[in-house]
C-alpha cells in the first residue's frame, strides 16, 4: 500500500486505453488487490478514530479542554488525526469509484457486444468473469423478450444497431 490508488488506477487504464475492438481479460487479481488495499484502508481508519477519540477522551479527563463547551469537544481538536482520516477516507473512496469505472467500462463493452450480434465470440467469452457472462445472458434474454412479437414490440432492434464501444481516449 505504498503508493495509495495506484493499482485501482492501473486497473482502470487497463480498460480505459484498450481500443474498443479488444476485449481485454478480466484482471481478478488486480481486482482483489484493490479490494484488499481498500480493507487495509479501512482497518486504519478505524485505528484514527479509536486514537482520535482515545485522545478527546483522555483530554476531557484531564480537563484541558478548559472552559470549551461539551458540544465543542471534538476531534477537530487533534489535526494530525483529522489528516489520517481524511487521507484513508479519500483513498477507500477514490479506490471504489476507479473500481466501479473499471466494472461499468466492461459492462458497457457487453452490452454493446450484444447489440453488434446475439452470441459472443469464444475469445470474449474467455476473456469474461463469471458474474460477467451472467449479465450478458440475462441482458440477452431480457433484450430478446422486448423484441419478441407477441411478448415485446416484435421488431428486432439490433437489425439497424450502429452502437460501438466509445473510443478510449
Amino acid at each position: 500500500m505504498a503508493v495509495f490508488g495506484k493499482t485501482a488506477l492501473e486497473l482502470y487504464k487497463e480498460i480505459a486505453m484498450c481500443p474498443p475492438e479488444v476485449f481485454p481479460p478480466y484482471n481478478d487479481e488486480l481486482v482483489r488487490l484493490v479490494q484488499k488495499e481498500i480493507q487495509e484502508h479501512k482497518a486504519l481508519l478505524d485505528a484514527a478514530f479509536m486514537a482520535a477519540d482515545e485522545k478527546v477522551q483522555k483530554s476531557e479527563q484531564a480537563g484541558t479542554f478548559g472552559s470549551v463547551p461539551a458540544s465543542n469537544r471534538k476531534i477537530d481538536s487533534f489535526p494530525e488525526d483529522v489528516s489520517t482520516i481524511v487521507v484513508h477516507h479519500s483513498s477507500i473512496l477514490r479506490n471504489k469509484r476507479l473500481l466501479l469505472a473499471y466494472s461499468q467500462m466492461r459492462l458497457e463493452r457487453i452490452k454493446a457486444l450484444r447489440w453488434q450480434g446475439r452470441s459472443l465470440p469464444e475469445d470474449v467469452k474467455s476473456s469474461m468473469s463469471t458474474a460477467e457472462l451472467q449479465f450478458f445472458k440475462g441482458y440477452d434474454r431480457l433484450l430478446t423478450k422486448y423484441m419478441r412479437p407477441g411478448e415485446g414490440i416484435g421488431q428486432d432492434l439490433t437489425v439497424v444497431c450502429c452502437c460501438r464501444v466509445t473510443p478510449c481516449p
